[in-house]
């Protein structure tokens, strides 16, 4: 099993899939700034691994201003020909 810290500040992660979590790591940069570094951790479900061996890559870093941070992920299934329209919302 893969240990995962979450401190209260931190974002609740996710799962992507059976083999992937999303998390993220909150770090206080000034007052009232502040960044969000998101990760993919590769959890392994064998009895003999080892904790300390998980895999884990920087997805994504966010610079939060005003202090405002991130709280949640969700992870959203969206197919290749999906097109959204930012200007009109559709």
């Amino acid at each position: 099993m893969v240990k995962t810290n979450f401190r209260p500040f931190d974002t609740i992660g996710c799962w992507y899939n059976n083999s992937y979590l999303v998390s993220s790591d909150h770090e206080w940069l000034a007052h009232l700034i502040s960044s969000n570094k998101f990760w993919i951790n590769k959890v392994d479900y064998s009895l003999d691994s080892d904790p300390s061996l998980a895999c884990m890559r920087q997805l994504y870093r966010m610079y939060n201003c005003a202090g405002s941070a991130v709280r949640d992920i969700t992870v959203v299934p969206v197919s290749r020909s999906s097109v959204y329209n930012f200007n009109t919302g559709r």
